[in-house]
């Protein structure tokens, strides 16, 4: 597939720019819960994901201290707010230069956005992480424009979310793909009438684009 014959190329972010391990986020927690005799990595895990917590907050319905005092409370713990960030930024690894090299490149000739599922305390942790080791003030500086779903109230697979993008941007969908590791958001986009592109997690972004 000629990616770069599509006039606008909507991206994903964890799992496809940004490097992400979701077990190191609930191995830090289950770390702290074992130092207090309650950590179990398979309960951990259930109770991070199970429910809707995790997804109202990726929606924006709930602020950076609530979700901090539920997720403590569903957990059995007490962590301050910053050993509760460490552990659940704990996910979020690392981006490539290829990568960001390669989005540099394209936004001089593509009208190139970002689409993810992301919440506020990594959104400050994943854009610090660009600041301090590759020189950008934020993801604003690498894409034409972001659309993060705390900030629209939104999550993917939600259809709506995507013709939101479309609309916003001013761009039609048969001139647009979407790369996403996610197989479930791939297909929600193309419902919406945007090409689709499931990235592998064993595929790296650069690959796709030789």
């Amino acid at each position: 597939m000629d990616i770069k014959s599509y006039k606008n190329i909507i991206f994903d972010l964890g799992g496809v720019i940004i490097d992400i391990d979701p077990l190191k986020a609930v191995e830090a927690f289950a770390n702290y819960a074992y130092k207090e005799g309650n950590g179990d990595i398979n309960q951990m895990y259930e109770k991070i994901v199970n429910g809707t917590l995790l997804m109202d907050y990726e929606k924006g319905k709930i602020n950076d201290a609530d979700f901090r005092v539920a997720l403590n409370d569903k957990l059995d713990l007490e962590l301050t707010n910053e050993k509760f960030d460490e552990a659940f930024n704990a996910l979020l690894l690392d981006y490539t230069s290829e990568r960001l090299k390669l989005l540099i490149e394209l936004k001089k000739t593509h009208n190139i956005y970002l689409l993810s599922n992301t919440c506020h305390i990594h959104y400050q942790h994943y854009n610090n992480l660009l600041k301090e080791k590759y020189g950008f003030s934020d993801l604003k500086d690498v894409f034409h424009k972001t659309y993060l779903s705390f900030e629209m109230g939104l999550r993917k697979p939600d259809i709506k979310i995507y013709k939101m993008v479309l609309e916003d941007a001013k761009i039609n969908a048969e001139d647009t793909i979407f790369i996403d590791d996610s197989l479930q958001n791939v297909e929600a986009a193309e419902m919406s009438g945007i090409k689709g592109l499931h990235k592998p997690q064993e595929v790296d972004l650069v690959t796709l684009f030789e």
